[in-house]
């Protein structure tokens, strides 16, 4: 399953960078999503048939808290130097 981090919410679009290769960008307009994402959440995508909302942001809970996480700690770790 592919997964995203969402990297900003930019001009009415949400700017989802692929895990893994993060000079991937995909753009989704937000007006197309059925449900929220926050900027950092980490999320795969389904797309949706037949209705006006073309896609779903799943939010991946686990490797988001992880990542959040692994970030804090990183920044700790500099502070400290």
């Amino acid at each position: 399953m592919l997964m995203y981090t969402v990297d900003r919410i930019e001009d009415g679009y949400y700017v989802l960078l692929k895990k893994g290769n993060e000079e991937d960008e995909l753009l989704i307009p937000v007006h197309e999503v059925r449900n929220e994402a926050r900027e950092g959440d980490v999320v795969s995508i389904v797309e949706l048939d037949g209705v006006e909302q073309k896609y779903e942001l799943h939010v991946r809970t686990e490797v988001t808290s992880k990542m959040r996480e692994d970030v804090t700690a990183l920044l700790r770790k500099l502070q400290n130097k």
